[in-house]
């Protein structure tokens, strides 16, 4: 789906499964009432990413490493150990502070930004690393830069980076929405 940017036509999603936040946020109901919702046509047009030369449309997942973020070239974060970014467009970001937590952060497709979730890593002891709570950033073009080379993960396809450079493509996707749309 990263290549439709680069098409001028309407993409409908069919969603196959449960539990599958990207039809949630398009508003696409799953089984038979998503042939009703793709057939009503109801078209928007929505943000995509860029990374590295290549487009990416649900999620950027940079694994723990040892990075520094630059946003907008104005500002730069980094962690005192590892830190994961997680930079989303149609797919939102889910993390629980404990068991009983049911916050949830809904992204906004068409806002013209992407969000970023840092969440920096704090070494626990003997027990490995400990999540801190993450730190929400909406940016249009963001630099990551890594001591080693790290694993992104950008709509599922793998890769190893040193630096990395996100921004908000000018392309936009059309793509069919339900009435029920989380933005």
């Amino acid at each position: 789906m990263s290549r439709a940017a680069t098409c001028e036509c309407v993409f409908g999603f069919l969603p196959i499964g449960f539990d599958n936040t990207i039809s949630e946020v398009l508003g696409i109901p799953v089984g038979e009432e998503s042939a009703d919702a793709l057939a009503r046509r109801r078209k928007e047009f929505l943000d995509v990413g860029w990374v590295n030369n290549r487009y990416f449309v649900s999620q950027l997942h940079v694994h723990p490493s040892k990075i520094e973020v630059i946003y907008d070239e104005r500002f730069k974060a980094s962690a005192n150990d590892r830190m994961e970014v997680v930079v989303c467009n149609f797919k939102p970001f889910y993390w629980k502070k404990d068991r009983k937590d049911k916050e949830h952060q809904v992204v906004h497709p068409q806002d013209g930004k992407l969000e970023a979730f840092l969440r920096p890593l704090t070494k626990k002891r003997w027990w490995g690393y400990k999540y801190e709570d993450p730190s929400i950033f909406p940016f249009e073009e963001m630099e990551i830069i890594g001591e080693k080379p790290f694993t992104m993960e950008a709509d599922g396809k793998m890769s190893k980076e040193v630096r990395v450079k996100i921004k908000l493509a000018r392309q936009k996707v059309e793509m069919i929405v339900g009435r029920d749309r989380k933005f």
